[in-house]
C-alpha cells in the first residue's frame, strides 16, 4: 500500500500485480476500508466523473505510481509519460530529489532528463486541462511543503493566453524527449503546441 497526498489529506492505494503474458502489470486500487467513500471512488471507473474526479485520478496515477514503484524497490531511470496522464509523477520525483538536498532547478534538470513524452491524441480536446483552483486545492499543500509557489507551478502548465493548467504542456516542458505515435501525430502536435 502507498499513501498519496490530496488536498491536505491522505488517500491510501493498494498495489495489485497481474501477469499478462510475460509482462507484469501493476494496478492502484483506492477501494479500501481506510479511505473515505469519496476516495474509494477514485479507481472505480477510468476517465469517469467530472474534472474533480479526473484530477484525483491523475494525482493517484502520477504521484501514487511513483510511490508504488518505490516501495517495490524500483526507481526507473526513464519514465514514459503518455499524453499528460501520469504527468504528476514529475512533481513527486522533483519533491523526492529536493528532499535529498537538491534545489528545485537541480531537481528539475535531473527529473526532466529521464522523461519521455508521447502524444497519441493531437487535438486540443483530447488533452486534459484543469482550472487553477482545482490544482491549488489538491496540490497546494504539497507545493507549500516543497516551498514551490503555486503560481510558479501553474505557469508550467499554461499555454497561449489560457489560464487552465494543461497536463500535456506540463509533461512536455519536463520531458527531454517528445514524440508522437506517427509522423502525422508529430506534425499536427507541433502545430497545436507551437507556442511551447
Amino acid at each position: 500500500k502507498v499513501e498519496v497526498p490530496m488536498a491536505g489529506k491522505t488517500v491510501t492505494a493498494a498495489v495489485w500485480s497481474i501477469r499478462v503474458g510475460r509482462t507484469r502489470l501493476y494496478l492502484l486500487d483506492t477501494c479500501l476500508p481506510e479511505n473515505t467513500n469519496e476516495a474509494r471512488e477514485i479507481t472505480g471507473q477510468l476517465y469517469g466523473g467530472d474534472k474533480d474526479m479526473r484530477i484525483r485520478q491523475e494525482i493517484l496515477l502520477g504521484i501514487g505510481g511513483v510511490r508504488a514503484l518505490r516501495v517495490m524497490g524500483r526507481d526507473p531511470l526513464v519514465r514514459h509519460i503518455n499524453e499528460g496522464h501520469s504527468g504528476f509523477l514529475i512533481l513527486e520525483l522533483i519533491r523526492a530529489r529536493m528532499a535529498d538536498g537538491l534545489s528545485f532547478e537541480e531537481a528539475r534538470e535531473v527529473v526532466t532528463a529521464g522523461n519521455v513524452f508521447t502524444t497519441h491524441t493531437p487535438v486540443p480536446a483530447g488533452n486534459e486541462e484543469f482550472h487553477p483552483d482545482l490544482v491549488r486545492r489538491y496540490l497546494g499543500p504539497m507545493l507549500e511543503e516543497m516551498d514551490l509557489p503555486v503560481e510558479t507551478f501553474l505557469s508550467f502548465g499554461r499555454h497561449g493566453n489560457g489560464d487552465s493548467f494543461s497536463m500535456t504542456v506540463f509533461a512536455m516542458q519536463f520531458s527531454r524527449h517528445r514524440n508522437g505515435v506517427s509522423s502525422l501525430h508529430g506534425k499536427v502536435s507541433r502545430q497545436i503546441w507551437n507556442d511551447i
